[in-house]
């Protein structure tokens, strides 16, 4: 946790948890920034109050649409800012929205803005207004079901030809449904939750060698690990580790 921001994070459970990845909630103590890494998705944020920019472009109220994450993206806050948002899983919105489910469309969550501005605003108070749209049944949508379990396949990275393999509709078929529903296509979504692989390594071993990670991570070479980091996560790996490095130089020593 930033010690100029606290985020509250909860992954929905039930069958909204096929299509919502988090339910967030987030209060400046001073002004600062923080990134979001790419993944694919997209989402709404809703500003409470105080000032909240995205990619340096402020946001107004009552809500803003992320666009799909193919890079990292640049939150600003003020001090005292308070704002909330859902995020979707790849495509999960575009598949809410085929199924008419009432969290596809912000404004049938304007209404509880100003039941938190009201109160005392937290995650927890959050959830309670939520839970009667996050508990809604959701109808079976086989073309929906399929086009998922390929995406699912992705993003615990399976090899891209063994997910279209491991998905019972054909391979043109499932790459028309990715694009339309998720705004790139699987080959470019694959490329994404490659890179994050490797990020997570680099955060689990800061000092492993950049070659050997490339290596780990599929990548032809370092050069190749290189460029999609950089590409991404607007970052190299180098820079990265030495980002890490120093929050851990700022954390208070064990006892």
């Amino acid at each position: 946790m930033s010690t100029d921001l606290t985020l509250e994070l909860i992954n929905p459970t039930g069958e909204i948890a096929n299509y919502v990845q988090a339910i967030w909630f987030a209060q400046s103590h001073k002004c600062g920034e923080t990134w979001l890494p790419s993944d694919g998705a997209t989402g709404f944020i809703f500003p409470l109050r105080g000032l909240v920019s995205f990619n340096d472009n402020q946001l107004t109220a009552p809500f803003y649409l992320q666009p799909i994450a193919i890079q990292s993206s640049k939150v600003s806050y003020s001090e005292q800012a308070c704002f909330f948002g859902i995020r979707f899983k790849p495509a999960g919105l575009a598949f809410l929205k085929t199924l008419q489910h009432p969290i596809a469309n912000p404004k049938n969550i304007l209404p509880l803005l100003n039941t938190l501005q009201k109160s005392s605003a937290n995650l927890t108070a959050l959830l309670q207004l939520l839970e009667p749209i996050l508990n809604m049944p959701i109808p079976r949508h086989n073309s929906i079901l399929h086009t998922q379990t390929l995406l699912e396949h992705i993003v615990s990275m399976t090899p891209l030809e063994q997910a279209y393999a491991q998905t019972p509709i054909g391979k043109r078929q499932l790459e028309r449904q990715v694009k339309t529903h998720c705004g790139i296509t699987p080959k470019h979504l694959a490329r994404i939750y490659r890179v994050r692989l490797a990020k997570q390594k680099l955060r689990e071993t800061p000092d492993i060698n950049i070659a050997q990670l490339a290596l780990d991570c599929g990548y032809a070479d370092q050069s190749h690990l290189i460029r999609e980091f950089k590409t991404i996560f607007q970052i190299t790996p180098a820079k990265y580790t030495k980002r890490l490095k120093a929050a851990d130089t700022r954390l208070p020593a064990a006892r």
